[in-house]
């Protein structure tokens, strides 16, 4: 649980996950989620900007950007800013990306 959470900017509380660079999520606090690709799995066809900001986290080595997308725990649909930042292992990219609801 301890990875669910994280302070990292000033007080400002963030959620993690991690992607691989062709889409998968390899960590998420909503564990129906690990394993399911991003850009192909149905879930996600509702969130075209969702697919497209994870075009560019997958396509850049870091940076930030915001989309709609669930409430963690919630149907509850939320504008979510994230930042990332790409960890690249013997040819694997993995994105480490802190999410935070923007109110």
């Amino acid at each position: 649980r301890a990875l669910n959470n994280l302070k990292c900017i000033g007080d400002n509380t963030f959620e993690i996950w991690v992607m691989e660079k062709t889409g998968v999520v390899l960590y998420n606090a909503d564990a129906s989620e690990i394993g399911l690709n991003v850009f192909t799995n149905p879930r996600y066809d509702q969130f075209p900007k969702m697919r497209l900001a994870c075009e560019k986290i997958a396509s850049e080595p870091s940076g930030n950007t915001s989309f709609p997308y669930y409430e963690t725990g919630s149907d509850k649909i939320v504008n979510r800013k994230v930042y990332w930042q790409t960890l690249t292992q013997q040819g694997n990219e993995w994105k480490f990306i802190w999410s935070k609801a923007s109110r």
